[in-house]
């Protein structure tokens, strides 16, 4: 597997928490997981496409 398919893969995992944690955003810390979960897909959104 190359380098970049293993960021596509950790983007689609990044992505089925990012769904998990916005649909059970109750309390303040998945808010804060949402948001760092976010940065880490877009760093590696950016990454792939270079």
């Amino acid at each position: 597997m190359t380098k970049r398919d293993q960021m596509i893969e950790c983007m689609a995992a990044v992505e089925d928490g990012m769904i998990q944690t916005a649909q059970h955003s109750d309390i303040w810390q998945n808010r804060l997981i949402y948001a760092l979960c976010k940065a880490v897909y877009l760093l590696l959104q950016e990454a792939i496409k270079r």
